[in-house]
């Protein structure tokens, strides 16, 4: 069973790792600006999470964090791969919108 807590692990796990992309971009490189804004909002989207009340028992839950998961898990290491930064993009954006559907879910269980 996924709790809260392993979510918000997890996206804060991949909010490092792009902090970390992001350290390592050119500054000439004009990608940087559009990776910050994604990671600005899986930043928000967690906050989101933090605080709302939710049943992380419930089936709605378990099947976003599922998906979540999964999304999670292609996505690999792929946001450490500086060279393929359209690619890191992509990725964030994937992660990104599995986390506003788990957000979703949680909202309509308050």
């Amino acid at each position: 069973m996924t709790t809260l807590l392993d979510v918000v692990e997890l996206v804060g796990n991949r909010i490092t790792e792009i902090d970390m992309t992001l350290a390592r971009i050119a500054p000439s490189d004009p990608n940087p600006a559009e990776l910050m804004a994604l990671r600005l909002q899986l930043d928000q989207q967690q906050q989101t999470l933090l605080r709302q009340a939710f049943d992380e028992n419930s089936a709605p839950f378990q099947s976003a964090a599922a998906a979540l998961q999964k999304v999670n898990e292609s996505i690999g290491d792929s946001i450490r791969k500086v060279e393929h930064i359209a690619s890191v993009i992509d990725n964030v954006s994937r992660l990104l919108a599995s986390v506003a559907n788990l957000a979703t879910t949680v909202g309509k269980l308050a």
